[in-house]
């Protein structure tokens, strides 16, 4: 009864004094086997997230419910793997509104981390590479703190870090262990935002040389019949091999440029064999291609 009640003296104050009347959002956990580490409920016209309003992991089936002013509200939910549930702009009527979370909810292009308040929102603009770590830390003291955990931001991705008003360097590495860093960069009681682009790079990458990728059929008995050599970021392409196929200890020497490749091979039962993001640089690459290897 407490905690109800101070769940709505908080709504109070933030719409004024002349409110009095609230209505329940309830938030309802339909992740299946996931729990629901933290809830955050805020009007939709302020950065400031407020406090997690979940003071113990919301489990699957159980709802909570909570009093708000009828209003606009973003609704943030963080479930016990870290995945990120992100709600914008929600009106709640004076009815109340009640809410199922889901896993086709989550926010598979936007993670949410960090214990602050206030939204550091960073966009992977790097076409050709993800970010796997991220370091924020206080102007001036170099980075210590890596704040993405286990996450990955794709190309193309976000991932907005809660943290304090203040100012931070930030330090961003991508898979190929390049950085990009920005110091002093402002958190204001706004939301900040930051993107990071190829140009932003510390240390300019080395120029792409001629390199050679060779593909073995290791696969005892089975032919191969089609191959894929392309970049990471690029489609398949045409098979390789044309009218050829590779027998059993057989390989096929592929031209191309260092860098992050994706290789793939289907075997003459139709089975495939892929191999994702494979960095080669100017000695080339082997893969030999193996039945345990099989998608």
């Amino acid at each position: 009864m407490r905690r109800a009640l101070l769940l709505i003296a908080s709504a109070l104050v933030l719409f004024g004094a002349g409110c009095t009347k609230t209505a329940p959002i309830t938030v309802t956990n339909s992740l299946g086997d996931y729990d629901i580490a933290q809830i955050y409920i805020y009007p939709a016209d302020q950065a400031n997230r407020g406090e997690d309003l979940q003071a113990a992991d919301l489990t699957p089936g159980q709802s909570a419910v909570f009093q708000f002013v009828p209003g606009n509200y973003n609704i943030l939910i963080i479930d016990e793997d870290d995945d990120s549930y992100f709600f914008e702009n929600l009106t709640v009527p004076k009815e109340g509104l009640t809410k199922a979370i889901t896993l086709d909810d989550l926010n598979w292009d936007h993670q949410h981390v960090g214990s602050g308040h206030y939204p550091l929102t960073i966009t992977n603009d790097l076409v050709d590479y993800d970010i796997w770590y991220l370091y924020i830390d206080p102007a001036g003291t170099g980075p210590a703190n890596e704040c993405m955990g286990s996450n990955i931001v794709y190309t193309g991705d976000k991932i907005t870090v809660w943290v304090e008003p203040g100012s931070y360097d930030i330090q961003v590495v991508d898979d190929t262990d390049f950085t990009y860093t920005y110091e002093a960069f402002a958190v204001s009681e706004t939301a900040a935002t930051l993107t990071v682009m190829p140009e932003d790079i510390d240390t300019p990458r080395p120029p792409a040389i001629p390199t050679t990728v060779t593909i073995v059929n290791g696969l005892d008995s089975y032919d191969i019949w089609y191959v894929y050599v392309s970049r990471t970021i690029d489609p398949w392409g045409d098979d390789r091999l044309g009218a050829s196929t590779l027998a059993p200890g057989e390989s096929i020497d592929v031209d191309i440029t260092t860098g992050a490749w994706d290789m793939k091979v289907q075997d003459e039962d139709g089975d495939t064999y892929t191999l994702w993001g494979q960095e080669i640089g100017p000695e080339g690459f082997v893969w030999n291609v193996t039945l345990d290897q099989i998608d």
